[in-house]
């Protein structure tokens, strides 16, 4: 997850045009892949914050994010809590949000 992605290279990957893999993608999941691939590295966060004590910034850089101010308010963006809120907050509400963040087919 921390390595750069792109769609060209996805595409490639299943031998098919950046537009008609983004079309099916999106027809399968309801994200474009780039969309999908962020929220995956979202919800990856939200286990490291929660089962872990690595510091914010450290998660940012294991996921690819080299700033860690960007992380955090796309995280915000995401959740609806900064990371250090996601991280304080009680196990059932944790279940919740992670549960709204998690990406699923439809």
């Amino acid at each position: 997850m921390h390595r750069p992605l792109t769609l060209a290279a996805i595409a490639r990957q299943a031998d098919l045009s950046p537009s008609h893999f983004s079309r099916l993608f999106k027809e399968q999941t309801s994200y474009s892949p780039m969309d999908y691939f962020i929220h995956l590295k979202i919800q990856h966060a939200c286990q490291l914050l929660f089962v872990t004590r690595i510091p914010v910034r450290q998660i940012a850089f294991e996921l690819g994010y080299d700033d860690p101010c960007y992380f955090s308010r796309l995280f915000k963006k995401i959740v609806g809590i900064s990371p250090i809120q996601y991280r304080k907050q009680p196990r059932g509400e944790y279940l919740d949000r992670y549960e709204r963040v998690a990406v699923s087919a439809n």
